[in-house]
């Protein structure tokens, strides 16, 4: 008898500290030979700043095995979920599970006050050995205060980072942890707030974001970097609102969708 044809699946779940070495290895592969990472860690990304980062992922998923209410009676105001997207086959001999992406959301369900939100946060915590702290300012700096000046202390929901393997990248794993994302959104009838990547942009407009900001960084102008000839740097993006952005400039693009009522 012919061998079961075998088709890809992905599943989100929310992750445990046994995805955390997979996380940081999708974060790694996936932004590494961008640009930004190029510039902010020169020698690549140190084992110093994978520490780092695996420390942040480990305190996501440590507080949400908390509990998601507020003295088991309403959510709670603040939540941050890391979600994973892992792939496996419907067919014979099902593969173990493989973590192919990841996407880290905040959300906050009442209004914030002033000195709550708008406090500029240091990215010392971004920096590590071997890093350009002057370029990481810049970059993550700059990201922190669009989104800061755009989402305020209002209610909303924060997609802070969302990553695939790029090998892997054509499953719908992104798709699949953005579907997530929206559909929370709209059962609590929030906006989502996220700033896309040139790669990213097109995905997000696929879900509805609208433009709404951008972050253009002279990144020749200012650290000598030269765009490669299979780069794209994000010149075309949000061109309607912000026009085309100049060659040399680096774009990262604030974009927000709204809740769809049922």
């Amino acid at each position: 008898m012919a061998a079961q044809s075998q088709q890809s699946t992905i599943r989100v779940r929310q992750a445990a500290r046994a995805d955390i070495d997979d996380v940081v290895r999708i974060h790694v592969d996936a932004f590494s030979p961008g640009v930004m990472n190029r510039l902010m860690y020169p020698t690549g990304m140190s084992d110093d700043a994978r520490s780092k980062l695996a420390s942040t992922m480990v305190k996501i998923v440590e507080d949400a095995e908390t509990g998601a209410s507020d003295n088991n009676s309403k959510p709670k105001a603040n939540e941050s979920f890391l979600l994973v997207a892992e792939t496996g086959s419907v067919g014979e001999g099902d593969p173990r599970p493989e973590v192919v992406a990841f996407a880290w959301w905040d959300i906050w369900r009442e209004p914030r006050l002033e000195e709550q939100w708008n406090v500029a946060q240091p990215v010392f915590a971004y920096t590590a050995e071997g890093a350009n702290d002057e370029i990481m300012e810049a970059f993550i700096g700059g990201i922190r205060d669009m989104r800061r000046r755009n989402m305020r202390g209002d209610p909303g929901i924060c997609l802070r980072m969302l990553c695939c393997t790029p090998a892997r990248s054509r499953l719908g794993a992104g798709s699949a942890l953005l579907r997530w994302g929206a559909e929370l959104a709209d059962r609590e009838g929030l906006p989502i707030w996220l700033e896309a990547s040139p790669q990213g942009y097109p995905l997000y407009r696929r879900f509805g974001f609208e433009d709404v900001d951008v972050l253009d960084l002279d990144v020749t102008r200012n650290w000598g970097a030269i765009r490669r000839a299979d780069e794209y740097w994000g010149a075309n993006t949000a061109v309607q609102l912000f026009g085309t952005a100049p060659e040399g400039v680096y774009r990262s693009v604030g974009m927000r969708r709204l809740p769809v009522k049922g």
